[in-house]
């Protein structure tokens, strides 16, 4: 996808000079006053503010001390959308089905979220690399003696310019029992199209069975308002209660999406040897809902 942008961007060469002497060449778009959108000759976009920029050289014109043009609104290049319009970061790219991502909220943005009808979640950015998130089931839908919640601290850093790294933790409390986890992640693309892996382990609190996992997940921002989100577990558990040792769990949805509100629709099918059962296999719908808020700029 970012190659097919990068050729959309044609020949058009623009030359911007930073404050700091850097100069980058891609095509300019000045969107409004005090922002520009840079199209760089590689496929990625850079949103600039006015103070970050000294001067831009126009594609055949002469230097220009600022980018004073009136506001333009990028050409059409493709059939059906304009790939580079569908660059913008997906508000949602923090969370896949049900799992977190590599990727940070940012300073004081967050999302609050209903996934599979029952859990609500709410994550918020306390800054850009240290991420917080609640989960609970309200215990009227299950039991009122065995509530079901989870809290989760994520720190997650950026590696070079296209990885993404964190680490996390986190304390639940499922089916009356309480455990501790911990993981680590890392991500390779953009916040809208990336791949990630992942890979972690869960210890009860009072018995002191364990189980381990490793995942796959990613995200594909296929089209205005649309993407594909995956997201497959391998689990390693303790089987001396019963059920498999290793369960696998594969995810799949398509996530419709607002600049600020989103919709999942998919399917996992469940192994419920992860609970211990074997030989029951259900396929679970996907529903869930998601307001993402950006933070001060």
């Amino acid at each position: 996808m970012l190659f097919l942008a990068a050729l959309a961007l044609g020949a058009t060469i623009d030359r911007v000079t930073l404050s700091d002497g850097q100069v980058l060449e891609g095509e300019i778009h000045y969107l409004e006053e005090g922002r520009y959108r840079l199209f760089l000759k590689d496929g990625k976009v850079l949103d600039l503010p006015a103070g970050l920029v000294k001067s831009v050289q126009y594609d055949g014109d002469a230097e220009e001390s600022k980018a004073s043009r009136a506001p333009t609104t990028p050409r059409a290049r493709l059939a059906g959308f304009d790939l580079r319009d569908d660059l913008d970061e997906d508000p949602t790219a923090t969370r896949y089905i049900l799992g977190r991502s590599a990727y940070s909220n940012g300073h004081l943005s967050g999302t609050v979220g209903q996934e599979e009808i029952a859990l609500t979640s709410v994550s918020l950015g306390l800054s850009d690399y240290f991420d917080l998130t609640a989960s609970a089931v309200l215990p009227s839908m299950v039991d009122e003696l065995a509530a079901m919640w989870c809290l989760d601290a994520k720190v997650s850093v950026p590696v070079g310019e296209r990885w993404r790294v964190a680490l996390g933790a986190h304390q639940l409390r499922l089916a009356g029992e309480q455990a501790t986890g911990f993981y680590a992640k890392a991500a390779v693309g953009s916040r809208d199209r990336h791949l990630g892996v992942g890979g972690g382990g869960i210890a009860a609190n009072f018995t002191g069975s364990a189980g381990y996992f490793i995942n796959v997940e990613g995200m594909h921002r296929v089209g205005p308002g649309l993407a594909f989100v995956g997201e497959s577990w391998v689990v390693f558990r303790d089987a001396s209660q019963g059920g498999a040792d290793v369960v696998f769990v594969p995810g799949a949805a398509l996530r419709f999406y607002t600049q600020r509100v989103a919709f999942d629709a998919g399917l996992v099918p469940l192994d419920f040897a992860v609970f211990g059962q074997d030989g029951t296999l259900l396929p679970l719908p996907v529903f869930n809902v998601t307001y993402a808020w950006a933070g001060p700029s």
